[in-house]
């Protein structure tokens, strides 16, 4: 599906670039006093924190961040986030701010994994990423590059991430802090867009073949692949709504309709 995007941005809208969409972003914004909804931890040592806040890489929300100290008792704590669906949404990436000083490895302090689970909690599997220099600067973590994860995370009801921070106690008083966490993806089959509010769709019916809703009048791009990725058919220029006839029935195919901000994504079976 990758190889078929890249050929149709090259076919229809030379300069545009379509980013992921966010499926879920907690900024911890200043009204947070403790956790987030549903966020856990063991213990109470995982903590919301108004001071060192979040400045210095793109999407930083400065106030609230939440940390860990090592000054806690030595032991493992884990901050875990409330259930995420990822349902309709494939290719699925997370990534977070960071501030990490030098004291808190100092003492042998270390986060020790950054977790998820697809089944609400019950098992876990490592998602090895980088962590940041202990330099007391925010930076997003994993040098900047999100964090990919398995096919396994895609279209999962209850995904659910987790930070086992292993502390070893110290007068020094380190800390670990995260902010802006964020977990993205690719539309499946539906919307990837950039647009606050879509302005065209389509839909598929036997009788009709392709009917195209273009609201605003925009210039659109429709094209029709097989499953092998070829193009089928493509008809750009569409600037207000129309039908587009289907060549082939009993067929499977992906359809993609386009604008330069915007892309709607549907399989369809022909009949």
């Amino acid at each position: 599906m990758k190889q078929i995007f890249t050929f149709l941005f090259l076919t229809c809208f030379a300069l545009t670039s379509f980013s992921q969409s966010i499926i879920y972003e907690q900024h911890f914004d200043n009204s947070i006093t403790a956790l987030p909804t549903n966020w856990t931890t063991t213990g109470t040592d995982w903590i919301a924190d108004t001071s060192n806040a979040s400045t210095g890489y793109t999407g930083a929300s400065g106030g609230t961040n939440i940390v860990i100290k090592n000054l806690s008792a030595t032991g493992s704590y884990t901050l875990t986030t409330n259930d995420i669906s990822t349902i309709g949404f494939q290719n699925i990436n997370v990534i977070w701010g960071a501030r990490h000083t030098i004291n808190f490895p100092v003492s042998g302090s270390t986060i020790q994994s950054f977790d998820y689970s697809i089944d609400g909690g019950a098992t876990w599997t490592n998602a090895p990423f980088i962590q940041n220099a202990s330099n007391s600067i925010w930076a997003l973590t994993n040098n900047d590059i999100n964090i990919s994860l398995p096919v396994s995370a895609s279209n999962a009801a209850t995904l659910r991430f987790r930070w086992v921070a292993n502390i070893v106690n110290s007068t020094a008083g380190g800390t670990y802090r995260i902010d802006d966490f964020l977990v993205k993806g690719d539309a499946a089959n539906g919307i990837n867009n950039l647009d606050v509010n879509p302005s065209f769709s389509f839909f598929y019916n036997s009788a009709n073949g392709v009917s195209i809703q273009n609201n605003a009048s925009i210039n659109l791009c429709f094209t029709l692949y097989n499953l092998y990725g070829q193009i089928v058919l493509q008809q750009a220029n569409i600037t207000s709504s129309s039908s587009i006839a289907i060549p082939y029935a009993n067929q499977i195919y992906i359809a993609v309709l386009q604008s330069n901000r915007k892309r709607i994504v549907q399989q369809i079976l022909s009949n």
